[in-house]
């Protein structure tokens, strides 16, 4: 079975991934393993409100295992992921806190910046680039999934 690794289809209008997509496609880089799963990682699209990525990650996920981050760059089909090592950081010490939810991190990460600024770090500047460890491109195919005819 042949598999095209870097073609995904939407289902949707929007050029928006699923984790799963997005890490298999991360997955099938020639030369990189990382150990990513749908439990150790983070996805985050472009938000159209704010134009940025926004993350929010429970604070024990940096104890279990290593973080990854996915950033989707939705407008020119281009993923974005990095390893945050469980012992590199101290994330209640950089991250800020949801006010509704203490136990969540919020994580807003400016687009168009090379160096993937966190704009709401507690100590800026905050870049992700030291835990950058590569970006793919991808293409996208649409495909119309309308109601279901009635039989």
């Amino acid at each position: 079975m042949n598999k095209k690794i870097n073609e995904l289809t939407y289902k949707t209008s929007e050029n928006l991934i699923l984790k799963s997509e997005a890490i298999e496609v991360i997955r099938c880089v020639p030369g990189k393993k990382f150990p990513m799963t749908n439990e150790n990682t983070e996805l985050s699209s472009i938000t159209k409100r704010k134009n940025r990525w926004w993350i929010e990650v429970k604070e024990k996920k940096f104890e279990v295992d290593d973080l990854y981050i996915i950033l989707n760059d939705q407008r020119s089909n281009e993923l974005h992921y990095f390893q945050i090592k469980k012992s590199k950081i101290k994330p209640q010490s950089i991250f800020k806190h949801r006010k509704d939810y203490p136990d969540t991190l919020e994580i807003f990460i400016a687009i168009d910046r090379p160096d993937f600024l966190v704009q709401n770090a507690l100590k800026p500047p905050l870049y992700l680039k030291k835990f950058h460890k590569g970006s793919i491109r991808y293409e996208k195919k649409f495909i119309y999934v309308g109601p279901q005819e009635r039989v």
